[in-house]
């Protein structure tokens, strides 16, 4: 009997000993606020890896007109050695018929508007789509896109309802 006693006892000072705690941590509490502002969350996201969506869009242009800077490098050589008696590049017009099934994703859609040369960039694409956060608006069916169409274009056909 004298142990549930102490048992007893030894629970209710604990608990009085929480609730007084509590209690003075409750009027005295250590709590530091830091005003923080949009730029120092975006520094110290830099810090850790993160880039914004335009950031790596820019970054991929970048990468882009570097290649291309190349191949113009490249090509103006080549022009040299050319004779000038050149034909006139004919320039593909014309449509191309893409088919969209029902559970096709993005990724999917996209692959086949770089196959038919629709778009020139598939990461591209996908990125301005989400972009403007119609990923999920894509609807299944058949469609004849014009070749050479703005990649506004092609989502305002897709996210309607095929002819």
């Amino acid at each position: 009997m004298d142990k549930k006693i102490k048992i007893t006892y030894l629970f209710l000072g604990v608990g009085i000993g929480i609730i007084i705690a509590s209690t003075l941590y409750s009027f005295y509490p250590k709590i530091e606020y830091i005003d923080l502002t949009d730029d120092i969350i975006m520094e110290r996201a830099r810090g850790l890896g993160m880039v914004g969506l335009k950031e790596s869009i820019d970054v991929i242009n970048m990468e882009e007109l570097a290649d291309e800077e190349n191949t113009m490098e490249s090509a103006n050589d080549e022009m040299k050695e050319v004779p000038k008696d050149i034909e006139e590049i004919k320039v593909e017009v014309g449509e191309r018929e893409i088919v969209v099934e029902s559970g096709s994703s993005l990724t999917r859609v996209s692959k086949q508007l770089y196959n038919a040369n629709l778009i020139d960039n598939i990461d591209e694409f996908i990125l301005f789509v989400k972009d403007k956060k119609l990923d999920k608006k894509i609807v299944t069916g058949r469609y004849k896109i014009e070749l050479n169409s703005s990649y506004d274009e092609i989502i305002e056909i897709l996210t309607k309802r095929p002819n």
